[in-house]
Protein backbone atom coordinates (compact mmCIF):
# COMPACT_ATOMS: atom_id res chain seq x y z
CA UNK A 1 0.00 0.00 0.00
CA UNK A 2 1.66 2.98 -1.24
CA UNK A 3 -0.91 5.52 0.75
CA UNK A 4 -0.38 6.06 4.57
CA UNK A 5 -1.56 8.60 6.89
CA UNK A 6 -0.65 10.22 10.09
CA UNK A 7 -3.81 10.81 11.51
CA UNK A 8 -4.98 8.69 14.25
CA UNK A 9 -8.73 8.17 13.99
CA UNK A 10 -11.07 6.13 16.98
CA UNK A 11 -13.52 3.81 15.91
CA UNK A 12 -17.21 4.78 16.46
CA UNK A 13 -18.49 1.81 17.62
CA UNK A 14 -15.96 0.26 20.11
CA UNK A 15 -13.23 3.24 20.61
CA UNK A 16 -9.85 1.84 19.68
CA UNK A 17 -7.47 3.01 17.44
CA UNK A 18 -8.27 2.79 13.56
CA UNK A 19 -5.80 1.74 10.62
CA UNK A 20 -5.48 2.54 6.71
CA UNK A 21 -6.46 -0.06 5.21
CA UNK A 22 -6.95 -1.24 1.10
CA UNK A 23 -10.07 -2.70 0.18
CA UNK A 24 -10.71 -5.57 -2.76
CA UNK A 25 -11.13 -2.63 -5.36
CA UNK A 26 -8.00 -1.40 -4.62
CA UNK A 27 -9.32 1.80 -2.59
CA UNK A 28 -8.95 2.68 0.91
CA UNK A 29 -10.68 2.87 4.15
CA UNK A 30 -10.34 2.61 7.97
CA UNK A 31 -10.65 -0.41 10.04
CA UNK A 32 -10.68 -0.98 13.97
CA UNK A 33 -7.54 -2.77 14.98
CA UNK A 34 -9.99 -5.23 16.64
CA UNK A 35 -11.65 -7.03 13.77
CA UNK A 36 -12.84 -9.31 13.94
CA UNK A 37 -14.33 -8.87 17.26
CA UNK A 38 -15.67 -5.23 15.93
CA UNK A 39 -16.37 -4.36 12.74
CA UNK A 40 -15.95 -0.26 13.03
CA UNK A 41 -14.56 1.37 9.60
CA UNK A 42 -15.03 4.64 8.69
CA UNK A 43 -14.60 5.47 4.60
CA UNK A 44 -10.58 6.86 3.00
CA UNK A 45 -9.95 8.87 0.17
CA UNK A 46 -7.94 7.56 -2.09
CA UNK A 47 -4.57 9.19 -0.79
CA UNK A 48 -5.62 7.75 2.41
CA UNK A 49 -7.00 11.05 4.42
CA UNK A 50 -10.33 10.33 6.03
CA UNK A 51 -13.14 11.28 4.48
CA UNK A 52 -15.17 13.76 7.05
CA UNK A 53 -18.41 15.18 7.39
CA UNK A 54 -18.75 18.30 7.28
CA UNK A 55 -20.60 21.03 8.88
CA UNK A 56 -23.88 22.77 7.33
CA UNK A 57 -21.92 25.74 7.46
CA UNK A 58 -19.32 24.19 5.32
CA UNK A 59 -21.84 22.58 2.96
CA UNK A 60 -23.23 25.95 1.99
CA UNK A 61 -20.22 26.96 1.09
CA UNK A 62 -19.22 24.50 -1.27
CA UNK A 63 -22.47 24.17 -2.82
CA UNK A 64 -21.59 28.35 -3.40
CA UNK A 65 -18.48 27.35 -4.40
CA UNK A 66 -20.28 24.71 -7.20
CA UNK A 67 -22.64 27.06 -8.40
CA UNK A 68 -19.37 29.30 -9.00
CA UNK A 69 -17.69 26.86 -11.05
CA UNK A 70 -20.73 26.06 -13.09
CA UNK A 71 -21.06 29.77 -13.74
CA UNK A 72 -17.85 29.74 -15.71
CA UNK A 73 -18.70 27.30 -18.07
CA UNK A 74 -22.55 27.97 -18.48
CA UNK A 75 -21.62 31.72 -19.11
CA UNK A 76 -19.60 30.46 -22.20
CA UNK A 77 -16.45 31.92 -21.26
CA UNK A 78 -14.98 28.47 -20.69
CA UNK A 79 -15.75 24.73 -21.40
CA UNK A 80 -16.28 22.90 -18.40
CA UNK A 81 -13.17 20.75 -18.49
CA UNK A 82 -11.42 24.25 -19.37
CA UNK A 83 -13.07 25.81 -16.40
CA UNK A 84 -11.81 22.39 -14.02
CA UNK A 85 -8.33 23.14 -15.45
CA UNK A 86 -8.93 26.71 -14.30
CA UNK A 87 -10.39 25.84 -10.97
CA UNK A 88 -7.06 24.14 -10.47
CA UNK A 89 -4.50 26.41 -11.29
CA UNK A 90 -6.15 29.36 -9.82
CA UNK A 91 -6.47 27.36 -6.47
CA UNK A 92 -3.10 25.85 -6.66
CA UNK A 93 -3.83 22.05 -6.48
CA UNK A 94 -3.04 19.19 -7.82
CA UNK A 95 -6.10 17.23 -9.86
CA UNK A 96 -6.21 14.72 -7.39
CA UNK A 97 -7.22 17.12 -4.68
CA UNK A 98 -9.07 19.56 -6.50
CA UNK A 99 -12.32 19.21 -6.00
CA UNK A 100 -15.59 21.19 -4.50
CA UNK A 101 -15.93 18.65 -2.36
CA UNK A 102 -13.24 18.41 -0.46
CA UNK A 103 -12.73 22.32 -0.04
CA UNK A 104 -12.47 23.72 3.16
CA UNK A 105 -15.08 27.13 4.07
CA UNK A 106 -11.96 29.09 3.52
CA UNK A 107 -11.09 27.48 -0.11
CA UNK A 108 -14.58 27.55 -0.98
CA UNK A 109 -14.82 31.49 -0.24
CA UNK A 110 -11.50 32.34 -2.41
CA UNK A 111 -12.60 30.54 -4.82
CA UNK A 112 -16.16 32.16 -5.36
CA UNK A 113 -14.04 35.58 -5.10
CA UNK A 114 -11.57 34.17 -8.14
CA UNK A 115 -14.72 33.37 -10.24
CA UNK A 116 -16.58 37.16 -9.54
CA UNK A 117 -13.43 38.44 -10.59
CA UNK A 118 -12.76 36.64 -13.34
CA UNK A 119 -16.39 37.02 -15.05
CA UNK A 120 -15.87 40.75 -14.75
CA UNK A 121 -13.34 40.39 -17.24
Amino acid sequence: MSVSTTQQLDCPDCGSVMELRENRRGGFFFGCIEYPSCFGTRPAYSDGTPVVEPNPTTLRARATAALALQRLWRSGAMTRQAAHRWMRAVMRLPKERCYVARFTEEQCERFVELVERELRI
